[in-house]
């Protein structure tokens, strides 16, 4: 069984998603100065495909509601703890990040993951009846994007008092 058939198959617009990803992550190893607002974009789109794959499920329910916030709280709590010492206040509504690999390293999970669970969903739709394959992507999903809000938070909290 190859694996080619999966990759060829793929839609054309994830490659040029996955190209940019990748250009991101590369750009985040370096020390950045940015706005609050700017930092929050990331969070905002993981917020939206969080909740495009809730709601993707045939019947979201109470159990995938406690594992999606309990992915994004843990995830927060993860990203607010790695990005508290990577941050300083400059000036001016300016922020210096740090430059770090994790961002690579979340956005390629979060493109594995999605893609992963895609072509398993295409090949054997059968594995995905019960609820512990599909709540094991979402948690893993949810767990990766709330790294994204916690950063966010953590550099909120060095935001200076007006």
């Amino acid at each position: 069984m190859s694996i080619l058939p999966y990759i060829t198959g793929a839609p054309i617009w994830v490659w040029p998603l996955l190209f940019i990803l990748i250009y991101s992550g590369l750009q985040a190893r370096k020390a950045q100065d940015m706005t609050f607002w700017r930092v929050l974009i990331t969070p905002f789109i993981c917020a939206v495909f969080v909740l495009m794959r809730f709601f993707r499920e045939p019947l979201p329910n109470v159990l995938g509601l406690q594992v999606a916030l309990f992915g994004v709280m843990l995830g927060c709590f993860i990203g607010a703890l790695y990005q508290r010492g990577r941050v300083e206040v400059i000036g001016g509504g300016f922020y210096r990040l740090k430059g770090e690999w994790l961002t690579l390293v979340l956005y390629l999970a979060l493109f594995i993951i999605a893609y992963a669970e895609g072509v398993w969903r295409a090949v054997t739709p059968d594995t995905f009846e019960g609820p512990l394959l599909s709540l094991s992507f979402l948690f893993i999903f949810c767990s990766s994007a709330g790294v994204f809000c916690g950063r966010s938070i953590a550099i909120l909290g060095k935001t200076p008092a007006r």
